[in-house]
Order: structure tokens, then C-alpha cells, then sequence
């Protein structure tokens, strides 16, 4: 019988932890329900992953502005293919002068033998190394965020192509969003929404809704959140999933390696700044 399994990866950043919680709790792909500081806000993603272009939407579970951890479980997309659940928490923390980047994937395959989200870590931690430069760019301040639909894709174009927002904006958790990216060598795209904000402890959940990784999983989920480390962060990914019945269904790996990638596309774009 599937069970809700849980992975995490971290990727150490020079970008302060508040501007990459940021990115995540409110920067604008497209909204299609809410806003960015609502919990349940749907969001619209287009991204390319492992050489595929993805689609998923994802709803806002939980924002903690506070420790800056951002929840989103993936509600439709590509994903879904492959996943019951899939759900990701990213959380920046401060460490020394740079910050940790911590992306949590908590899913549940389709079957046992299906793939783990590793290709999706992977992603993230890619996103990750371009992103926070964007901010300060083009007469961008570090201190406000950018709430333009296009600037996710184009600063991580190889694995995010497109983000649309259905329901709400960035700023509202239970907005509902929809992606296309290429992970795994695969075109994919999910319906996510917002599930929590948490913009204390900098993380951010996201709920897949619909999209390819429900298709081996029952559930998933995606929590990033970042810790501040010195001047730059620890960025966190966790993804929890539930996989289906079918035992060939594997552990979401891909999805973890998208992660990272998409981390180091993100301190990548801030250095370069």
C-alpha cells in the first residue's frame, strides 16, 4: 500500500534569506485564484525540467512570513503524472553571511515502484541560483518584490517556461497557479495553490491540484523555506507526497534535482547582478 513519504534538500546561498522568501511568497507568475497573502491562493507555473516543458498549479497552503517558509501543494500539472500528492516548503535561514536555502518535498506515488521527486529538488535548487539578482537589477530594489508574471520564466527559462495565476495573486495563500516546466527530460505542467505563507519563518507551501505527478501520486506537496546564514541563506526543500497503489511508482528525485537547480539559478542571477 502507498504511503506519504517526505524529502528534503538544502542548498547554501549568498542572497539575504528575506529577498528569496520573497520570490516565492510573492513574486507573480499567474495568479489564477486569490492574491499572494492569502492561504489557498492558485498560482499557474510554466517551467522546462530534465529537457521537458511543465505546466503546474498549485494552491498556497501555508506563508510564515516570520521564518520565511512558503508552502505550496501541487493541484494539477505534469507532476501529477506521477504523484497522488506532491507538496513543496521552501524556507530561507539566516547562516553567518549567507543563507540556507531549504526546499521540502512531502509526496505520495501512483505506485511504489514510481520515481522519487529528485529531478524537481534538482529544479528548485536551479531556480534559486538566478532569482534573487532579479531584485536588484533594472532599478529593482532588494527590498520590494517584483510582481510581474513573466520574470520567473525568464530568469530560469530552461525549466520554467510559463506561470499563470488562476485564482487570487501572490500575496494570498489559496491562490491557485499554473506551471509549465521540463523536469526530468520531460514536458510537464501542474495546478498548484498556496497552502501557507509562513513569512516569519520564511517558508512557503505549495498543493499540487492537478498535473502529470498526480498521475502516480496521490498527494503532493512542495514547503521551501529559507534560513538566514550570515549574509546569505540556507534554502530548504521538502516535498511530501503519497504514492498511489501501483508499486512500480518511483520516489519523486527528479523533482528534488529540480529544486536545486532551480536554487542555483537564482544565487547565480544575484551574483551576476
Amino acid at each position: 500500500m502507498a504511503q506519504i513519504a517526505k524529502m528534503e534538500v538544502q542548498a547554501e546561498i549568498k542572497s539575504p534569506a528575506s529577498k528569496f522568501h520573497e520570490v516565492y511568497s510573492r513574486k507573480s507568475i499567474e495568479v489564477v485564484e486569490g492574491e499572494w497573502k492569502a492561504l489557498g491562493s492558485v498560482q499557474l507555473w510554466t517551467y522546462f525540467i530534465g529537457g521537458n516543458t511543465e505546466e503546474a498549479k498549485l494552491v498556497a497552503e501555508r506563508v510564515d512570513e516570520e521564518n520565511k517558509t512558503v508552502t505550496m501543494n501541487v493541484v494539477e500539472g505534469d507532476i501529477l503524472k506521477y504523484f497522488k500528492i506532491f507538496k513543496c516548503t521552501i524556507q530561507v535561514t539566516v547562516k553567518d553571511k549567507d543563507s540556507l536555502v531549504t526546499w521540502s518535498v512531502e509526496y505520495e506515488k501512483l505506485n511504489e515502484s514510481g520515481p522519487a521527486p529528485d529531478a524537481y529538488l534538482n529544479f528548485a535548487m536551479g531556480i534559486v541560483e538566478n532569482i534573487i539578482p532579479y531584485y536588484i537589477r533594472d532599478g529593482h530594489s532588494t527590498s520590494q518584490p517584483v510582481n510581474q508574471a513573466h520574470h520567473l520564466p525568464n530568469i530560469c527559462s530552461d525549466k520554467i517556461h510559463k506561470i499563470e495565476v488562476h485564482e487570487g495573486d501572490w500575496e494570498t495563500q489559496g491562490s491557485v497557479q499554473h506551471w509549465s516546466f521540463t523536469v526530468g527530460g520531460n514536458s510537464e505542467s501542474i495546478k498548484e495553490t498556496v497552502e501557507s505563507i509562513d513569512e516569519e519563518n520564511r517558508s512557503i507551501t505549495f498543493k499540487v491540484l492537478d498535473g502529470e505527478v498526480l498521475k502516480d501520486y496521490k498527494s503532493y506537496k512542495v514547503t521551501t523555506q529559507a534560513i538566514p546564514k550570515g549574509e546569505g541563506c540556507l534554502v530548504i526543500w521538502t516535498i511530501e507526497y503519497e504514492k498511489k497503489v501501483n508499486e512500480d511508482v518511483p520516489d519523486p528525485h527528479a523533482y528534488l534535482e529540480f529544486a536545486v537547480n532551480i536554487t542555483k539559478d537564482i544565487e547565480g542571477h544575484y551574483l551576476r547582478a
